[in-house]
């Protein structure tokens, strides 16, 4: 079945061709200042939009954010939350 709307799942969780949109991000990453600023500066941050590009084997996915192609790695994409944009 379909997810409600605005229903947050784990990043971890989309496929490849997802529309999604950054909802919130764990506490892990909050304090993590290395993935904050990451994040920031690739503009993935909440409220931002974002197109599921690839998904490696290592889970490693690749977004396309406003035309740039941000990675985000699986242990990051874990911590990430999104709804379907």
């Amino acid at each position: 079945p379909a997810d409600p709307p605005n229903a947050l799942r784990a990043l971890a969780e989309s496929e490849p061709g997802d529309h999604i949109r950054l909802e919130r991000v764990t506490e892990r990453v909050e304090i993590d200042l290395d993935s904050l600023t990451y994040l920031s500066e690739h503009g993935f941050i909440p409220g931002a939009d974002a197109q599921v590009s690839s998904r490696s084997p290592d889970g490693t996915f690749t977004l396309d954010v406003g035309g740039h192609a941000v990675a985000v790695s699986a242990d990051l994409s874990q911590q990430l939350y999104v709804a379907a944009g």
